[in-house]
């Protein structure tokens, strides 16, 4: 499963904020509301946000993208699906994070993609700045999951492949999948004008926890594996670009310390 564990794209969408104040709103005095996204936009509406995602990664990588199926569920129906997923065992922690905090999911297995529009909430002074909110929010998390689609089409990459024996071997996969797939999205991102920086794209504080609550720690460790592998692309796009971002996913790095060390990486 390859998915996108939160929605961490505020900072990068404070324009909108800005906008609002340019032009004048008086909404200081307005309590901010919570609007589902479904209230926001139709199932159509957010298919046609897919498709000027999918055109972009297209031009930005230079692959084809083959959108996959759109599946539109409840956390129900998510939960479900895990539980069942194969006769897989999902750890506690690691279902409760799909099922409370992921707003859409690329499944695999099933070469498609689920929304869970429940998970998906926003938080605005009025339905005009939901509804910008929601658009870049939609943006960013629709590109990662067709990244997410675009990696399997391309290179079957799978977290549960035989030849990933040990942790750390498995732990180094999933930072080289999470870590091209942020790249990929902030690049298509900021070619959209939707971000100005791609060092700013993962520059908000990083995720504390409560050692004693396992949830906690799952998610810090969660953001370590988002946060080390976009660090590793970064430095290795600043050397060849995407062309060598791309290659890299042919022969993943093996060990989670050349992750954390991106200087020792050689290209094969």
């Amino acid at each position: 499963m390859y998915y996108l564990h939160n929605f961490s794209f505020i900072r990068l969408f404070s324009f909108v904020a800005l906008m609002f104040l340019l032009s004048g709103c008086n909404s200081q005095n307005v309590q901010p509301r919570t609007y589902d996204i479904m209230s926001l936009y139709s199932e159509q509406d957010i298919k046609d946000v897919i498709e000027i995602s999918a055109s972009e990664i297209e031009r930005q990588s230079g692959h084809q993208l083959n959108i996959p199926e759109i599946n539109f569920v409840t956390v129900a129906e998510l939960t479900d699906m895990f539980l069942k997923d194969d006769g897989e065992e999902t750890a506690d922690q690691e279902l409760q994070h799909y099922v409370r905090a992921v707003g859409a999911i690329y499944d695999d297995d099933r070469k498609a993609i689920f929304i869970v529009a429940e998970n998906f909430k926003i938080t605005a002074r009025n339905e005009r700045g939901a509804k910008d909110e929601a658009y870049y929010h939609l943006l960013g998390i629709m590109t990662h999951e067709l990244v997410h689609a675009l990696q399997d089409q391309t290179y079957g990459l799978k977290y549960s492949d035989d030849k990933y024996h040990t942790p750390d071997e498995r732990e180094a996969l999933r930072m080289t999948i999470e870590g091209h797939t942020e790249l990929i999205t902030a690049l298509v991102l900021l070619q959209m004008g939707v971000i100005g920086d791609l060092e700013d794209y993962r520059s908000e504080a990083e995720h504390s926890a409560d050692t004693r609550d396992p949830q906690e720690v799952y998610e810090k460790d969660m953001d370590d594996i988002y946060r080390t592998g976009y660090a590793f692309f970064l430095y290795q796009y600043g050397k060849g670009g995407t062309e060598l971002a791309w290659n890299i996913l042919k022969e993943p790095p093996a060990e989670t310390r050349i992750l954390r060390h991106p200087e020792l990486f050689t290209a094969q």
